[in-house]
């Protein structure tokens, strides 16, 4: 699974949450992207590596020169949750 593919599905379902009015589902989306943004386990690298094992790793680690160990990626995820938080505490209401 691709990280492109796998924003798509996240996009979707979160949109899907919304118009639905399932906030349990919501909190679980907010979740899941901290916990993402916070220790950078990415749930498509996690299926890859479950999938393909010990190949996916090592065409990872062939392409990682990468000096800090922070991307962009991973601070997208981060925003798009407090975001996510702020709106749903501050304009509940509204929503």
């Amino acid at each position: 699974m691709s990280e492109r593919l796998f924003r798509i599905i996240l996009g979707l379902s979160l949109l899907v949450f919304l118009a639905v009015d399932i906030p349990e589902l919501v909190y679980a989306y907010i979740g899941m992207l901290m916990f993402e943004g916070i220790t950078n386990w990415r749930i498509p690298i996690l299926v890859s590596k479950a999938r393909y094992g010990d190949k996916y790793m090592e065409a990872v680690n062939a392409c990682s020169g990468v000096k800090l160990n922070f991307e962009a990626e991973r601070m997208l995820r981060f925003l798009v949750a407090v975001l996510l938080v702020l709106s749903y505490i501050l304009f509940n209401e509204m929503l």
